[in-house]
């Protein structure tokens, strides 16, 4: 097995939900190179773990059919949920200093059953999605051990069972579960919105606003309604080992690990399949993403920069596996390709791409090598989107932690 290889291997493994709540790194100096002065932010991505008070936040546990929303709704405090299925039918709204932990992924789920229509935009304001998971505006929670995934309403099913020993009917009720997310695979019907005209499937599985200091750990998020994780003017946010896979609405601006107006916010360890973007761009109020790092990880779509502003992010140790019917290139651009990126680039090192997509928009140019840094560029029809911006750091790593 090839150096390469096997760095792709351990990627793919550290990417496996089975890991608890992340630990905060601390900057080594002695891995600092002069040559990336940014090396000093990347390394303060990420919450700063463990927050203080964890020992004395009371601890209580729940079953399934007990009330979830009012247990994290209390600041200061643990929910323990035991194994079992948890039917969400309203946005669970957390409080400062609250960690909500499941047995694990494959043990305790959250069926996600409210419905919600795409709001309209009002400039300057986020918009109001309907929610599964909303922390917002806190500080010192997180989420760990778990799995969301979104269920379309249940239909009852009415099956005529007829007797042998007479002729009445007898009316047997079976739930049933709606159809999966349309597939991806379709290319263009699959990149919807409003699949078969069901405008009530806009919901978010989990969003993050205004929040500092939170973080996602160990959960896996499925078929959700809209953006399956949604970050938004935030900063200081961890998100390790987390699988995403699937989700209803793919049309313009929808099914997007989305990453809006923040700073400082640590991505680790990502699965990412069979949704339409992971983006960073600007929020509501126009601030850019700025700082933060995409490490570790594997991702089934492309990586999208939406405005000129976002700079200064990370992507290092990153597997981007664009797959054949993926209808954009790995690294895209949202915006007129003749206008530059400002500020500090966006900076990709020791990344494998999977696929040189050529298409007649845009070309772009693998950036595997592991002896240059890259920087993403603005598009260009003879160079990519992707040029060497310099060497390889001194010790094969931009982000100087221990």
């Amino acid at each position: 097995m090839t150096t390469r290889l096997f760095v792709a291997t351990l990627v793919l493994l550290g990417a496996l939900p089975g890991h608890g709540r992340p630990a905060t790194a601390q900057l080594d100096e002695s891995l600092l190179d002069p040559a990336y002065p940014e090396m000093r932010l990347w390394a303060a991505a990420g919450a700063n773990l463990p927050v203080p008070g964890l020992a004395s936040r009371t601890e209580i546990r729940l079953r399934p059919g007990e009330d979830l929303a009012a247990a994290v709704a209390v600041p200061n405090r643990i929910v323990r949920l035991e194994a079992g299925v948890y039917r969400v039918t309203d946005a669970v709204v957390f409080a400062d200093n609250v960690i909500l932990r499941g047995a694990s992924p494959f043990q305790t789920k959250l069926i996600l059953k409210m419905r919600g229509e795409r709001p309209t935009a009002t400039k300057g304001k986020p918009l109001p999605w309907t929610t599964g998971l909303l922390l917002e505006n806190i500080s010192g929670s997180g989420v760990e051990n778990l799995s969301v995934q979104f269920e379309e309403r249940s239909i009852n099913a009415l099956n005529l069972v007829r007797s042998p020993n007479d002729d009445s009917n007898q009316q047997q009720q079976v739930e049933g579960s709606f159809p999966p997310p349309p597939d991806p695979r379709l290319r263009a019907r699959g990149y919807v919105d409003d699949p078969d005209g069901q405008k009530d499937l806009h919901v978010v599985a989990v969003r993050f606003s205004g929040s500092r200091q939170c973080w996602l750990a160990n959960v896996v998020i499925r078929n959700s309604g809209q953006h399956p994780i949604l970050l938004e003017s935030s900063n200081h946010l961890t998100l390790q080992n987390v699988e995403v896979s699937g989700t209803y609405n793919k049309g313009a601006d929808s099914g997007s690990l989305r990453i809006s107006g923040c700073e400082y916010c640590l991505l680790s360890g990502l699965t990412v399949a069979d949704i339409n973007h992971v983006s960073l761009g600007n929020d509501s109020f126009g601030h850019p993403s700025r700082f933060n790092v995409i490490q570790d990880s594997r991702l089934a779509v492309d990586l999208r920069i939406r405005d000129p502003e976002t700079s200064g992010n990370l992507i290092q140790g990153c597997e981007i596996a664009v797959p054949a019917w993926h209808s954009f290139p790995p690294i895209s651009l949202d915006w007129d390709g003749a206008k530059p990126i400002s500020a500090q680039p966006n900076v990709l090192y020791f990344c494998t791409i999977t696929r040189d997509f050529i298409t007649e928009r845009s070309r772009f140019s693998i950036a595997d090598n592991p002896n240059q840094v890259y920087q993403i560029r603005a598009n260009s029809a003879t160079r990519g989107n992707v040029e060497v911006l310099g060497p390889a750091p001194k010790y094969s790593t931009l982000r100087p932690v221990r």
